[in-house]
């Protein structure tokens, strides 16, 4: 489906997303308000998709769960591993003993203008691949990690992002060529709930080391 037409008839007022020439304004559940140039990289779903979990971020739950944690923005993330003054709204995404330390605030609902420059910083990246019969997710991985090494550590998921959820920006270019995987931006849109319902399209993958 054409991502102008998919906008239009499933998000532009449930989802708060404005056409505006050749750009969208994107506004997702944590009052960024997001510029996306309109281009043929920008999906309404994508599948399967690899997703890397930040071990800090799964240290904070202590059972083996898919949490919506895990599928939160960048910046979001961040906050949570090293802000010490966590907006309570997060409080949500947090099990009950992280949830005792975060510090009120008040709640503004200042919306945060995003430049197209700056919109990797406030999402969630994934990873698009095409696997054929002669490629396992597991070499995919190992491909991803020699490319980008601070993945060492990271455990995958496997899934789908489904229609409805939000919008995605593929990479132009390829950060593996064979088989090809792209990375990919998700912006989930207007609701907390979104990455609740994102977790269960998502299950582990066991890790088998290169050979």
């Amino acid at each position: 489906m054409n991502i102008k037409t998919y906008i239009e008839e499933h998000l532009v007022d449930e989802n708060k997303i404005h056409n505006d020439s050749n750009y969208i304004f994107v506004e997702d559940a944590f009052n960024h308000r997001i510029l996306v140039k309109c281009s043929d990289e920008l999906l309404g779903s994508a599948s399967p998709v690899i997703r890397f979990i930040n071990p800090e971020l799964k240290d904070l739950f202590a059972d083996d769960l898919l949490h919506a944690a895990y599928f939160l923005p960048s910046d979001i993330e961040k906050h949570i591993l090293k802000d010490n003054s966590i907006d309570p709204v997060l409080n949500c995404f947090l099990p009950e003993k992280e949830q005792v330390n975060i510090k009120q605030q008040s709640n503004k609902e200042e919306i945060v203008e995003i430049k197209p420059s700056d919109r990797g910083s406030c999402c969630t990246s994934f990873f698009l691949y095409q696997l054929d019969n002669a490629s396992k997710v597991n070499k995919i991985v190992n491909q991803l990690i020699k490319e980008i090494r601070y993945l060492k550590d990271f455990e995958p998921l496997t899934g789908e992002i489904p229609e409805g959820l939000g919008i995605l920006e593929k990479s132009v270019n390829p950060r593996v060529k064979k088989p090809a995987t792209f990375h990919v931006s998700f912006w989930g849109l207007s609701e907390k709930s979104i990455f609740f319902e994102l977790k269960n399209h998502f299950t582990k993958l066991i890790q088998e080391e290169e050979k």
